[in-house]
């Protein structure tokens, strides 16, 4: 019996993505089956193969994505701009596809055009500044990130910068001693709760007296003229873009109930009406009787949104009865917020002003006269205005008070023809009584006076009537009276003295050791570099060496001359005798060189005919006196040896020979 050998198992593992197809058969799941059996030719099983099958699914991810309009983000391979859904497909580790699928939106950001007009000199507060200027203006509105609600802060005065508030409009009648609006630290600004102080470098706005008080100080009445009714009013604020205007500030303020009083306003239309916020500011007082510092809030009502020139304006009225306390009023820390709503995406808001500023009114001045003194003063008045409700032409008439009078002058002339009077009439503007002038002219006869000589030398400067002058002439002065005419003419003659002539001579030149003389000329006196004064002196230079000399003539003026004298050196011959006799007579008792004053550095030696040194000269003894160890030599002919340097040329000499004792 044959029996057949085991089959054989082959094991095929196969990993796609998604779906696998074998054999014709597709499958979408993970599975295992037996398959491609092979059998003998007696039908007994060979081989097999056991097949594996994973499947592995792609990924879908599912994200969202937002953009400002303009903007873009990269997708499906691409810039995109526009809102839709883009796939991009990424390989995983399995080697199947995963895929982000992503939603853009595109926001589009708010953008509001405005057109808006203010007066020429206003301003508004456009593109974080404030315009006044006519053309279009951005302002760029952030939200800050997602959709929602912001506040932002439009506006702040604080006092202390340049003054941009218009102070003391008249808002009704006002006495000669109105109360007024001003702007300084007479009273300090403080945080709320605080007490009113002085002079602490914070600037308030402030309502004071015309009779020097300083802070919130005001006149009551009681001697008339007390009325007042002044406001200040802030410049054009935009609150383009924003709802829920916020007005807040600091203030201190008393008076008296409703009559003695301050108020705050606002004007949806850059100052043309104007609408009660609060009609009496009124706050605590401390025990010092000082003002409390406290805060105000108040939420304005919607004309004052989204609009290009709203106003804040201060009211102060007062009446004459002398009631009422200080405080008046003092305004510090001036803000104005609003709300603004960004679109879902935290895009940009974007506000474009066009802003029409009006032209410059064109100002009419007349001046005209009266001799009615109540009728005396400056009138204003606007004759007509143009489409932006501006006043476009100004006129101001000024009435002068004219009173006839007579103006007398009183001249001076130097022409006895002109003296006397003269009458003119001046004319007259706006037909009103003539002026007088009548010109009375005095004779000024003139007087000539001539000072003494100013003399100076050559080469100086001298002050003549205020001028330094250096040039020989005739110079006058003209002094005039009080009433302007010549009346004094001083002259003076200059003259200018030429300098001394003074003369040395040729340069000279001389032996050494000898003398020579040196004689100045061409002046009356001498002082030489050597100091002496005689004008002529004796040198006897040791150098070649330059000599001057200052002379002075009788006009004191002073001039000088040099000279160079120069040495000449000859060579000195030395002069040896031929013997002595140092008999003790005094002559001739030395063997010595005879001119050895013209030589330095001497070294003489003296030997006897067996060459024994008897004699050798030292720097103070430089001549041999005969003797040898105090023993007196014989007569004899000596040898000596002599060796010397020329002063004059440095020169070195050595000589020899013989010397002759004799007794």
């Amino acid at each position: 019996m044959t029996v057949s050998p085991a089959p054989i198992e082959t094991v095929v593992n196969i990993s796609d993505c998604d779906s696998s197809v074998y054999n014709g058969t597709t499958y979408f799941a993970n599975t295992s089956f037996y398959a491609d059996s092979i059998l003998n030719v007696a039908g007994c099983l060979v081989s097999y193969n056991n097949i594996n099958i994973t499947i592995n699914n792609s990924t879908i991810t599912n994200v969202s994505e937002s953009i400002c309009s303009g903007d873009s983000l990269f997708l499906g391979g691409a810039w995109q701009t526009t809102a839709g859904i883009y796939n991009d497909t990424f390989m995983s580790i399995n080697t199947c596809d995963s895929i982000i699928s992503t939603t853009l939106v595109v926001g589009a950001g708010g953008f509001t055009q405005i057109d808006t007009s203010i007066c020429y000199g206003d301003s508004i507060y456009l593109e974080n500044a404030w315009q006044n200027t006519s053309g279009i203006y951005y302002d760029t509105i952030s939200s800050g990130g997602s959709g929602g609600t912001s506040t932002d802060t439009l506006y702040t005065e604080t006092f202390d910068g340049a003054i941009t508030w218009t102070l003391n409009t008249s808002t009704g009648a006002n006495g000669s001693f109105a109360n007024l609006w001003a702007i300084n630290d007479g009273e300090g600004g403080v945080a709320p709760s605080g007490c009113g102080v002085g002079f602490n470098g914070n600037n308030t706005l402030h309502l004071t007296n015309v009779f020097g008080a300083t802070g919130a100080a005001y006149y009551a009445g009681g001697l008339g003229g007390a009325v007042t009714n002044k406001s200040s009013n802030s410049a054009n604020i935009s609150t383009l873009g924003y709802t829920n205007i916020v007005l807040t500030f600091d203030f201190i303020g008393n008076g008296d109930a409703l009559l003695d009083n301050a108020s705050v306003l606002y004007s949806p239309d850059g100052g043309t009406t104007w609408n009660i916020v609060d009609n009496s500011l009124k706050s605590p007082l401390c025990g010092s009787g000082q003002g409390q510092w406290t805060a105000a809030s108040y939420t304005l009502p919607v004309n004052a949104e989204n609009i290009s020139n709203l106003q804040i304006r201060f009211n102060w009225t007062n009446n004459d009865d002398a009631m009422g306390t200080d405080p008046s009023v003092a305004i510090n820390d001036v803000r104005i917020s609003g709300d603004i709503t960004s679109t879902s995406t935290g895009c940009d808001s974007i506000v474009e002003t066009t802003l029409t500023v009006s032209p410059a009114p064109i100002i009419i001045t007349t001046n005209v006269c009266t001799n009615i003194s109540s009728d005396v003063g400056v009138v204003n008045d606007t004759i007509f205005t143009m489409s932006l409700a501006c006043d476009s032409v100004y006129t101001i008439t000024n009435t002068y008070l004219v009173t006839p009078v007579s103006n007398i002058t009183t001249i001076c002339t130097n022409d006895p023809s002109q003296a006397g009077a003269d009458t003119t009439i001046v004319y007259s503007v706006g037909a009103c009584d003539s002026i007088y002038n009548i010109t009375n002219a005095l004779y000024q006869n003139i007087q000539n006076i001539s000072l003494p000589d100013e003399e100076i030398c050559e080469g100086e400067l001298v002050d003549v009537f205020g001028q330094n002058q250096n040039t020989e002439g005739t110079y006058t002065n003209t002094l005039t009276s009080t009433l302007g005419c010549d009346s004094v003419i001083q002259s003076i003659d200059l003259i200018v003295n030429s300098l001394p002539d003074i003369y040395l001579g040729n340069d000279e030149t001389v032996n050494l050791g000898n003398s020579i003389t040196l004689t100045a000329e061409g002046g009356d006196t001498y002082v030489w570099n050597t100091g002496e004064i005689n004008q002529v002196i004796s040198i006897t230079p040791t150098e070649t060496s330059t000599y001057f000399v200052t002379g002075t003539d009788v006009n004191g003026c002073e001039n000088y001359d040099t000279i160079v004298v120069s040495i000449i050196i000859e060579e000195v011959e030395l002069m040896i005798p031929t013997g002595f006799t140092p008999n003790g007579d005094e002559l001739n008792d030395i063997f010595r060189i005879v001119n050895e004053e013209y030589f330095k550095d001497i070294s003489l030696q003296v030997y006897n005919r067996w060459g024994e040194l008897i004699f050798q000269s030292t720097e103070t003894v430089t001549g041999w006196d005969g003797t040898y160890k105090t023993i007196n030599q014989e007569m004899d002919v000596y040898i000596y040896y002599i060796d010397v340097t020329e002063k004059a040329t440095d020169k070195q000499i050595s000589i020899s020979g013989t010397i002759s004792l004799i007794r």
